[in-house]
């Protein structure tokens, strides 16, 4: 996977996230979330799926580089090296995301709960790389 590959698979990631954290806020939070949901950024403020879309790009992108650049020098076994990156993804997408909603509004991730937030995080990760895969990923080669 390229630079480009990279990007694109992270911002369906991101997406996919952001729209599971807006359900989940939904569903946990009916009457709203409150100042709770609301996150400092870079001088303005943001609702919760909005600052979740963008940990999870972040921390994504990055997981996502250390997959096509680090991993294979590891091992030249693919099998490995999926395995390992699937692990190294979820692991660091979860500590990447809750660091930094906790960095910004720690009463948010309170409020939400480390088990809610992994089944985000997991949720969105599963759904783009099959979505990615299965839908993207062919779009993009047959535009090459």
């Amino acid at each position: 996977m390229n630079y480009s590959d990279s990007l694109v698979k992270s911002l369906t990631t991101a997406v996919i996230a952001s729209g599971v954290s807006q359900l989940d806020a939904m569903t946990m939070f009916p009457k709203g979330i409150g100042q709770a949901g609301k996150v400092n950024f870079i001088g303005g403020r943001l609702s919760f799926p909005i600052a979740m879309g963008i940990a999870v790009f972040l921390s994504n992108y990055l997981a996502e580089l250390v997959h096509s650049y680090i991993l294979p020098h590891i091992s030249s076994d693919k099998r490995v090296v999926n395995s390992l990156s699937s692990v190294i993804t979820l692991g660091s997408t979860f500590g990447a995301t809750y660091v930094f909603l906790n960095t910004v509004n720690s009463t948010l991730v309170s409020a939400l709960g480390l088990l809610n937030l992994a089944l985000i995080v997991g949720l969105a990760e599963v759904s783009s790389t099959y979505v990615f895969s299965n839908y993207i990923s062919p779009w993009l080669l047959a535009e090459n």
